[in-house]
């Protein structure tokens, strides 16, 4: 069985929201709760790895589930399951971006898989990299364990994929995702 878990809430996932990717944003007080609210739901379920992001958001969430799941569980880091690189657009308001780059907002909007971020990557190559990640760690424990990234944009597609146990689809094949 494979979990996916998204790090808990930063500051600037509230309102106003600014663009994370790269940017190393820690948990607030309420992302700490949901980690440990989501380590404590999970507890029973004989987790064995827990394979995070290197952003210390990402990093705070996965050590937090460890510490609920006893404190015995391997942890490991792996940068390729890092969020897009969001390049000039990190750490920026979305309603400075929307209004200041309108034609740059609507390509990202209307068409994510051929958008790439101004100075940073496009959702393609982010999700390849992150599927090269979830691969990795998959193939180390096979048949064993629940590697659990906390951080991937993976597409609901292919997360279904990976718990039935079959292939996932390039970032070609996978269609949109209509998030920020």
């Amino acid at each position: 069985m494979l979990y996916l878990i998204r790090h808990g809430e930063t500051d600037w996932n509230r309102e106003p929201t600014r663009c994370q990717g790269w940017s190393d944003v820690p948990l607030n007080d309420t992302g700490r709760a949901q980690s440990r609210a989501q380590g404590a739901a999970l507890r029973d379920h004989g987790i064995e790895l827990i394979v995070s992001s290197n952003l210390i958001r990402a990093r705070e969430t996965a050590e937090i589930l460890r510490e609920e799941l006893g404190g015995g569980v391997q942890l490991t880091f792996d940068a390729r399951l890092a969020e897009t690189n969001r390049g000039r657009w990190e750490a920026r308001l979305f309603s400075d971006i929307i209004a200041q780059e309108p034609d740059a907002w609507r390509a990202y909007r209307e068409h994510p898989a051929s958008f790439r971020f101004p100075g940073g990557e496009s959702l393609q190559e982010q999700q390849r990299r992150v599927l090269e990640g979830v691969e990795k760690a998959s193939d180390a424990f096979r048949h064993r364990v629940s590697p659990m990234p906390t951080t991937a944009n993976l597409g609901f597609a292919n997360i279904k994929r990976i718990n039935r146990g079959e292939p996932v689809k390039p970032p070609s094949e996978q269609g949109s995702s209509r998030q920020h």
